[in-house]
């Protein structure tokens, strides 16, 4: 097949030759991990050197302008560790996004400045001089350039409203140290309605992660029903779900949490040498809340 000399292409010119379609599938992006940044990345756009890219890296991170991914997300492709841009270094991007400082042939430029300082060929103190008053100059004529910031805000987490407590006098079973009391408040929820709710939380703030209903199943836990589920006294009880048939079941308090108990009279048979099947009267845990 003939050579075509694209410096002797004329407009209109008419090219004769074979072709033929290439079919190529496209792969994944290469992943921004640190060993890809130091060993690919970076040394493409001729940035850092070995011995400084891994301190870029690390100052970068120290000022927030980079994360790493605590855990890999196969919907957008991220692999675990691997570093995204924070809000902060995307804002200070766009900022940049009009100045030589960002411009990869300026870069490249320096770093082949401190290659030849490295090598006694140029003047450090020469260099230093034109990277400062580069930078300054550029500081100087950022306020007058047209910024647009695309960061969208993150949305605040609605405040409850109309917040009430009523100590219900009783002790909190998980720190030993505060009294158990009745929260009632309003939030909004999705689409900005005020929803009321109510449960038992712990006056105390160092006390974590303590809540109990009010209502389950049908059934309205009082703070007399409370103090009994707290003891171990709360009875067998009929408990009627919107779905589902009604059933008997007990309440008990453990490890912080709320739990129920049903009486069980048809239980897994014991274990024996003989096939023949054993069933026993047992009490059963069967879920959390």
């Amino acid at each position: 097949m003939a050579q075509i000399d694209p410096d002797g292409y004329q407009k209109n010119q008419t090219l004769v030759g074979e072709y033929s379609l290439k079919k190529e599938t496209t792969s994944a992006p290469t992943a921004i991990t640190e060993a890809n940044l130091i060993s690919v990345i970076m040394p493409k756009y001729n940035l850092g050197t070995q011995a400084t890219r891994g301190g870029i890296i690390q100052r970068l991170t120290d000022h927030k302008l980079v994360t790493k991914a605590t855990k890999k997300d196969d919907s957008i492709n991220l692999v675990k560790n691997e570093y995204l841009p924070t809000k902060q270094g995307i804002i200070l991007l766009q900022a940049l996004l009009k100045s030589h400082l960002l411009n990869l042939s300026e870069v490249s430029s320096w770093e082949q400045t401190m290659s030849d300082i490295a090598e006694g060929n140029e003047s450090i103190e020469t260099f230093l001089t034109s990277v400062k008053a580069t930078i300054a100059d550029e500081i100087q004529n950022m306020p007058q350039r047209e910024m647009k910031i695309s960061i969208v805000p993150s949305k605040k987490k609605p405040r409850a409203q109309n917040l009430q407590t009523k100590d219900i006098g009783l002790k909190c079973p998980k720190c030993k140290k505060g009294t158990l009391c009745l929260i009632a408040m309003d939030k909004p929820d999705s689409d900005g309605k005020l929803v009321h709710y109510q449960f038992y939380g712990c006056n105390n703030s160092a006390c974590k992660n303590v809540s109990f209903p009010t209502h389950f199943a049908g059934v309205e836990i009082t703070p007399d029903s409370l103090q009994k589920i707290i003891s171990g006294t709360f009875p067998m009880t009929a408990f009627t779900p919107k779905k589902g048939k009604s059933f008997q079941a007990k309440l008990i308090y453990s490890r912080g949490k709320i739990k129920m108990e049903f009486e069980n009279k048809y239980a897994k048979p014991t274990k024996s040498k003989r096939k023949t099947k054993r069933y026993s009267n047992s009490l059963v845990v069967h879920e959390t809340f």
